[in-house]
């Protein structure tokens, strides 16, 4: 059962309140958290709650949550949660203005948080990532300390490596008009440098954290692999369209390899299967290499770093191609 707003209130007051309580208090602290509830609304919902077994009433002492209201409330939480990750994604794509046809505007991308002696350790592979066409393009961007990218500020003595999202591609379809469906991310197996379908995947709609950030920091990732015998595990995005935006879709996709911004993309055919996943009717899939592919070679050798996929928007003038990095790198101290 979907619970109202309020009695998911009522459940978290009793959570984080104590054992004991009663109608009255939980109607003052949902008035105080802004809620405006009358008494006989609190009233009903209680009764509800209490009828589910989400609540015990005991005698005029007041109420207190069950086994059964915790596990609700959780679950609840969760898709609240999961909505989060959703409402980002479309802030984001709605947000970004990226022009290809004139490379001007900004584009989505992710953060990586790392001191440079680490970053200059691992260059060589990071750069071979690029090389193989396994992130999103071929250009990224250094910020110091102080900078901030969204939300997230690079902390002192770090460096912000910033690279560009996958979900950039969304935002420059939404522009004309073709609507994206982005139905999960996951490990995308590679061999002999092609990939042959997916081993591990986690929906969007199932998870209030990005699903890539989650592999690469469970380190399932085998980028190492990929970018040195052609054989491993990447992420990957699969998302949908309307079937009859191919054109438009693969005409996209050409204006961001031309502003190298695209790394590999794979385009299926009206519901077809791709790469062995179905498709919903009306649609077509396409598998996108992730942008926070290149955080995952420090974690596959044992560095903890930070990451955030979708950390914000940045201009597209402010990112260079994976070849200078080690010269950029030297305007950073140690």
């Amino acid at each position: 059962m979907a619970y109202e707003k309020i009695s998911l209130s009522i459940m978290d007051i009793l959570k984080s309140s104590g054992p004991l309580i009663t109608g009255t208090d939980i109607r003052a602290q949902l008035v105080a958290s802004g809620m405006g509830a009358s008494e006989r609304t609190v009233r009903y919902h209680l009764n509800l709650l209490v009828k589910d077994r989400k609540l015990h009433r005991i005698g005029k002492k007041g109420y207190q949550i069950t086994e059964e209201g915790l596990l609700e409330l959780d679950s609840s939480n969760l898709m609240r949660k999961s909505g989060f990750l959703t409402a980002r994604i479309n802030r984001l794509v709605y947000a970004m203005n990226f022009n290809p046809a004139v490379n001007t505007g900004t584009v989505i991308v992710n953060l990586t948080l790392v001191k440079a002696p680490v970053l200059k350790k691992y260059l060589y592979l990071i750069q071979k990532v690029f090389e193989k066409g396994l992130a999103m393009g071929e250009l990224l961007a250094l910020i110091p300390d102080g900078e901030k990218i969204g939300e997230n500020a690079v902390p002192s003595g770090m460096i912000g490596v910033i690279t560009v999202c996958s979900m950039t591609l969304n935002g420059i379809l939404l522009r004309q008009g073709v609507p994206a469906y982005p139905r999960f991310a996951g490990l995308l197996e590679i061999r002999n440098n092609n990939p042959t379908g997916f081993t591990d995947f986690i929906m969007y709609s199932g998870t209030s954290l990005d699903p890539l950030e989650l592999f690469i920091r469970s380190g399932m990732t085998d980028y190492t692999g990929a970018v040195t015998s052609g054989c491993g595990r990447i992420g990957a995005g699969f998302r949908e369209f309307p079937a009859e935006s191919l054109n438009t879709v693969q005409s996209a996709v050409r204006a961001l390899e031309n502003s190298r911004l695209c790394g590999m993309v794979k385009i299926g055919s009206p519901v077809q299967a791709l790469l062995r996943i179905p498709v919903s009717e009306g649609s077509i899939g396409t598998v996108v290499a992730g942008g926070i592919n290149p955080a995952a070679i420090f974690a596959e050798h044992g560095v903890k770093i930070f990451s955030r996929a979708m950390a914000g928007i940045f201009d597209y003038s402010g990112l260079f191609h994976y070849s200078e990095l080690s010269d950029r790198l030297r305007s950073f101290r140690a």
